[in-house]
């Protein structure tokens, strides 16, 4: 039986692992694909399971919370707070598990800031978002009955 050097090496193998994950990485940023991204979870359980997510975010800081960009505004002080309730519900489609749910996000953010001008601006608003409908079919793993 040929071995081939290094394979049954556990250090070089955790090294290997390490440098693939260092990779991934640096060519496949996920962070630019989840702010793109609409509000979702992902629940995987045995078929006909009920839930109810309440999924809640709190910011504050100089960078306005919903810019991507994360741009530092002077003399500006934002705060926000996002909150997503929904129901979720886990079925047998083609026999294959499945799930469908309905996200509905609500919040405020406020904002106090420096004009141009010199002259300070305050803003602040509240209310609901649009409803997110997901809907999930496991293609690949094994059905669940």
């Amino acid at each position: 039986m040929n071995i081939v050097r290094g394979w049954m090496n556990p250090l070089a193998c955790l090294r290997g692992i390490g440098l693939s994950l260092l990779a991934i990485g640096i060519f496949c940023p996920l962070t630019a694909m989840a702010q793109s991204m609409p509000p979702r979870f992902y629940w995987k359980t045995l078929s006909g399971a009920n839930a109810v997510p309440l999924i809640v975010t709190s910011m504050t800081g100089n960078t306005n919370p919903f810019d991507p960009a994360n741009t530092v505004t002077p003399g500006a002080e934002f705060e926000s707070a996002l909150v997503m309730a929904g129901y979720a519900h886990t079925f047998t489609l083609f026999d294959r598990a499945a799930m469908g749910a309905v996200l509905l996000p609500m919040g405020r953010i406020s904002a106090d800031l420096i004009a141009p001008g010199g002259t300070p601006v305050s803003e602040s608003v509240s209310g609901y978002g649009d409803p997110t409908v997901e809907f999930t079919l496991n293609l690949i793993a094994p059905s669940r009955r």
